[in-house]
């Protein structure tokens, strides 16, 4: 705490009133009347560390009165453990240097509070240090929160140091100001060793480089992230995810960023492997001349087969996220409404229906709509298959056709099969609406 500057005017006559004639007895007594009324805890120490004046605010700080402590010396005023403690500020102030300290002022009948205790050198005309000003400032609150944001900080320090993934934080000026234990492990270096080193003295140059573009956009306010891989300690090179979060302030400024590393090695190779079995299940589903599709529980398409594809005439890409009745000719789609609509109440429903080509033949389709159950017993898709029975429904036609002319020939008179001559192909008995 920094003395009024009124104060400093009224410092170099105090040792000088004291032993002094009677004339300067006035000034002595007006100074100590002003420093009394000014409340700030005040004491002047000369050289040979004795108190020559305090002020009532002090007295009343230590709990002690005026006579324990004019002219004794500091280590009996303030009890040798705190001398042995502080006593390297008192030497430091007396050769000259201004010096502070915190420390926890017990009083007797009172609670102990935090101070922080200044030590402003008094100099002669001529430079040479004839004693110090001590001051007292109740810093309590200031301390308290202090302490409690060190609490809060080590618990956060504990979560970090816990959750396995490397942390760090860097300011605008790119210095690193906080990094996680797991980070340190990565970097093989201490976490606290690296505060205030620049990013580009921590982190790799090509992983730094990669990374820059994507600091500006957090720099700007998006949560943004990529993937890369990096190379460990151990030279083993694995995928990361770096996710870079932008940490704003109270008016709104982005004042840095928080740099989190996912390693996702394993989901990588998920990701391939489910890669390559949806490109097999594909080319297997493509090379199925049946359509295949399958709807969501929306009833829109999140699969289908180049065979439904060329059935519907597009595009498998311009097919996902339609309906059926986005998709089918109007005469289908109405067709297949009400048995879509008896699927999604978790019947299997089968039927047979005469589809068109794409070359404009009428071909008898047999299709079947199964629901796609999850473990609470809901419909949450629908597996949608058809196949081509064109050639069996002729030849069922032609059975049909051959068992209605036996019962002809059976009633024909004298007992003589004969058989009518219709010469009765399929093709000829098939209707089509």
């Amino acid at each position: 705490m920094a003395l009024p500057r009124q104060l400093n005017r009224l410092e170099l006559a105090l040792p000088q009133t004291l032993g002094e004639p009677v004339e300067r007895e006035a000034l002595a007594a007006l100074s100590q009347h002003k420093l009394n009324a000014l409340g700030v805890p005040l004491a002047y120490v000369d050289r040979n560390q004795r108190y020559r004046f305090a002020n009532k605010a002090i007295l009343d700080w230590l709990g002690k009165r005026a006579n324990d402590v004019l002219g004794r010396e500091v280590f009996e005023v303030l009890g040798r453990e705190v001398y042995q403690l502080y006593h390297a500020y008192i030497d430091a102030a007396l050769s000259g240097e201004r010096t502070f300290y915190e420390r926890q002022l017990v009083t007797p009948g009172r609670p102990s509070v935090w101070i922080r205790v200044d030590y402003y050198p008094d100099r002669t005309a001529q430079g040479n240090v004839r004693g110090f000003i001590v001051t007292y400032s109740d810093v309590d609150h200031l301390k308290r929160l202090e302490l409690e944001s060190g609490q809060r900080e080590h618990r956060l320090r504990l979560v970090t140091d816990s959750v396995g993934l490397p942390i760090l934080y860097f300011d605008r000026q790119l210095k690193l100001r906080f990094a996680n234990k797991p980070f340190g492990t990565w970097i093989g270096v201490p976490a606290d060793d690296m505060l205030g080193h620049a990013l580009k003295e921590v982190l790799p140059a090509d992983a730094l480089a990669e990374m820059q573009g994507y600091i500006e956009r957090a720099f700007a306010g998006a949560t943004v992230s990529y993937e890369r891989r990096e190379r460990q300690l151990s030279g083993e090179s694995r995928w990361m995810r770096i996710t870079l979060f932008p940490d704003r302030e109270v008016g709104g400024r982005v004042g840095g960023a928080f740099a989190v590393m996912a390693d996702i090695e394993d989901d990588i190779r998920i990701r391939d492997a489910l890669k390559s079995q949806e490109s097999q299940m594909r080319l297997f589903a493509d090379n199925i001349p049946g359509p295949i599709a399958y709807l969501d529980r929306n009833l829109k398409y999140t699969f289908v087969n180049q065979a439904f594809a060329n059935s519907v005439c597009r595009p498998q890409d311009e097919i996902y996220g339609k309906t059926p009745f986005e998709v089918m000719a109007s005469d289908v789609a109405s067709f297949i409404r009400p048995i879509v609509k008896r699927a999604q109440g978790g019947e299997h429903v089968e039927y047979e229906r005469i589809g068109t080509t794409p070359q404009g033949q009428n071909r008898w389709m047999h299709g079947r709509i199964a629901p796609d159950l999850d473990v609470s017993g809901t419909v949450r898709g629908l597996y949608c298959t058809e196949y081509d029975i064109h050639d069996l429904k002729l030849t069922e036609q032609a059975y049909m056709a051959r068992d209605e002319t036996s019962k002809y020939s059976d009633l024909m008179p004298d007992g003589k099969a004969r058989i009518f001559t219709y010469q009765m192909e399929a093709k000829s008995v098939i209707t089509f609406p």
